[in-house]
């Protein structure tokens, strides 16, 4: 073989970046080769990574710096795979759990943060802790951090105190997020400025911000974000004139995004003086283009929009919305239990394929929109039932305009109001839904008049999945075809009825979506 030619394969055939490993007393020549002579210290393993390489972490607590080095942090180097959830013996990475072998990296530094019962109440950050917890800047694509807990980095005016990444591609997958907390920032857990991040099958639970927007995600700058089977639960967001929205989600990055598949449960944005206005229990989204698809919205609260919040365009999928509150604190707040929008400039609210239930709010507990311009509501598909508000359960508190759809009291209008106008309401009735369980088990039986009664055309570009990840065009023949398109047709709300019922899916359960 000729040099040249050794040259050139050295060149074109890519080499295998090596494996570094961090274990807690491990008792070797803290050279990171392998588990006998792990470094004890991640620092260690960062300062050494290449791009290419992988880190792989032990279970155990690590802390980014010593008592009262608040701005002390984990920089992960670009092009690095960080892995957590070893014991100290494997030898190939798919034997790891991360769930039972947590490996955290907290930012109690002096661990002695104290939490109440429930944990907020009393919540004392005694010694000083990480302001952030974990750093990237200017990672590259095929940079990953992987099975990691990222706990009680306190943002205090510092942005993504669990995770704050700038300029940053970079994939978030298997982590959990938890006790975090921020002031006047952005992002308890994670903050992403500019790029864009992947981020799967992530926690962020217990989480918590005064005047934080976004306490689980943030985005800003030009940024955009992919979340997919992700669950958030129970983060706190209080807010101001201006911050203290989404306690899940807040998207203020220009890029578009999307969030599929995922859970918001009691995520609860509130204004701190009663004169602030709070948006977007689950997400509130100030930024570019968003899509939801295949998500539960269970019991969160905000002023407008116990679900969702958007100034901007919108399209939601395949999605349930109950229990979610807009309580009004003041004339600026109380709309849109479920969902609520106003636009600025010419934007659309579609909405397809929906259950919106027991939702409730000061005025329209199901979804509520206004504005200035020419914007458009596109609301179609979707089963409105039992939404309330000031007038109890009318039309108007389920929405305002839809076709094909199956609406709670659709002509009962509020006492003293004009009679509803049909012809907001194209091919939508009121027949009961027919329920396997009202309000437990929210798939339809056979027999409901909502079985084959969609337009499929406004499914176009949205997918083939209902939100239990199963077939979303499926034919029962013993129901007649009322609906609009070439059957199969769909069925109205976010559950198709056959396949939902047929696969053995226990009641109350949503497939793929990641529980406490």
């Amino acid at each position: 073989m000729t040099l040249a030619i050794a040259a050139f394969l050295s060149w074109a055939v890519p080499v295998e970046g090596k494996v570094v490993y961090v274990r807690h007393g491990a008792a070797g020549n803290n050279t990171g080769v392998d588990w006998a002579n792990a470094f004890t210290n991640p620092h260690s393993a960062f300062q050494t990574a290449l791009s290419g390489d992988e880190i792989w972490i032990a279970k155990g607590v690590y802390h980014p710096g010593e008592p009262g080095d608040v701005n002390a942090s984990f920089a992960i180097p670009s092009g690095v795979k960080v892995f957590g959830g070893f014991v100290g013996t494997e030898w190939k990475r798919h034997q790891r759990n991360w769930t039972l072998n947590e490996t955290i990296f907290s930012g109690d530094l002096g661990d002695d943060d104290f939490f109440g019962n429930p944990w907020y109440n009393g919540w004392l950050v005694n010694s000083p802790n990480s302001l952030r917890v974990v750093t990237l800047t200017g990672a590259a694509q095929g940079t990953v951090v992987d099975g990691l807990v990222i706990a009680q980095g306190n943002g205090i005016y510092a942005a993504g105190a669990g995770l704050s990444a700038e300029s940053s591609t970079f994939e978030l997958r298997n982590c959990t997020f938890r006790r975090n907390s921020g002031y006047q920032t952005r992002g308890s857990c994670l903050y992403v400025l500019n790029g864009f991040a992947t981020i799967s099958n992530c926690r962020f639970v217990e989480n918590w911000g005064r005047f934080v927007s976004g306490v689980g995600i943030a985005t800003a700058g030009s940024a955009g974000c992919l979340v997919s089977g992700c669950y958030f639960y129970d983060n706190h967001a209080e807010a101001d004139a201006s911050s203290g929205n989404g306690a899940g989600i807040e998207f203020n990055g220009t890029a578009p995004s999307v969030v599929v598949n995922c859970t918001f449960k009691s995520n609860v944005s509130l204004p701190f003086f009663s004169s602030y206005p709070s948006y977007g229990g689950g997400i509130h989204n100030f930024g570019g283009a968003l899509t939801v698809d295949r998500c539960t919205f269970d019991g969160n609260t905000a002023g407008l929009g116990g679900g969702i919040h958007s100034w901007k365009p919108i399209t939601i999928s395949n999605s349930l919305f109950q229990y979610n509150r807009a309580p009004a604190a003041n004339d600026a707040s109380g709309v849109g239990g479920a969902v609520s929008a106003y636009f600025y400039q010419d934007y659309e609210l579609k909405m397809v394929g929906c259950t919106i239930v027991r939702n409730t709010a000061h005025e329209t507990g199901g979804v509520w929109y206004n504005g200035i311009g020419n914007y458009i509501t596109d609301i179609s598909n979707c089963i409105f039932w039992d939404n309330s508000d000031y007038d109890g359960v009318v039309s108007q508190a389920q929405v305002k305009k839809a076709s094909y759809s199956c609406i709670h009291n659709l002509w009962i209008s509020r006492p003293g109001e004009d009679p509803i106008d049909p012809e907001k309401f194209p091919n939508c009735f009121d027949s009961n839904p027919q329920f396997i369980t009202f309000p437990t088990n929210l798939r339809l039986k056979l027999t409901s008049p909502c079985v084959d009664a969609g337009d499929k055309t406004k499914f176009a570009g949205l997918g083939n999945f209902d939100r239990n990840n199963l077939l979303r065009f499926v034919d029962v023949a013993t129901a007649p075809d009322t609906g609009n398109g070439t059957p199969p047709l769909p069925d109205l709300g976010c559950f198709e009825a056959a396949l939902g019922r047929h696969l053995g899916i226990a009641d109350g359960e949503v497939a793929g979506s990641i529980q406490p």
